[in-house]
């Protein structure tokens, strides 16, 4: 187990790279909680997710983002191959290139409308079928004759 303080608004790179086993991580509130079913949850102080920083660990099983990250970093959960769920809040923007790659056992993403960047990061994700991407109606305000949006 890895406490990390409520003052935190970085995690820096490859912080807990090769930490196999990590399996629980607590965060003083009101950055991160532990769930009871094994997600971790990343709250109102993590702004950004530095490269390689969950890279590796290959016990974590699911993750949820809070409101407030809003990057995260090249590479950060890169070979989580136990990653099974991923849950974004609206406030994630960047999702660098290979963000989640090698996540063999995620099989469903689905992206907030608030997201600007995601090209390569779910790269080598060989089970993962499904990716929802919600879009802002704001991006096509005055659009009346618009029926049909192709991605």
């Amino acid at each position: 187990m890895v406490t990390i303080p409520a003052t935190l608004d970085l995690i820096p790179g490859s912080a807990f790279r090769y930490c196999t086993n990590l399996e629980k991580i607590v965060f003083h509130e009101p950055s991160i909680k532990w769930g009871t079913d094994n997600t971790t949850f990343f709250g109102d102080c993590v702004k950004e997710i530095g490269v390689y920083a969950f890279a590796d660990c290959t016990s974590l099983q699911s993750v949820e983002f809070k409101n407030g990250l809003s990057k995260i970093e090249a590479a950060a959960f890169e070979n989580c191959c136990n990653l099974k769920n991923i849950t974004f809040s609206e406030t994630i923007t960047t999702l660098e290139n290979n963000a989640f790659a090698n996540c063999h056992s995620l099989e469903s993403v689905e992206l907030p409308s608030n997201i600007t960047e995601f090209v390569g990061a779910f790269n080598n994700c060989t089970n993962l079928t499904t990716i929802t991407v919600a879009i802002s109606s704001f991006g096509f305000e005055g659009c009346e004759s618009l029926s049909e949006i192709r991605i």
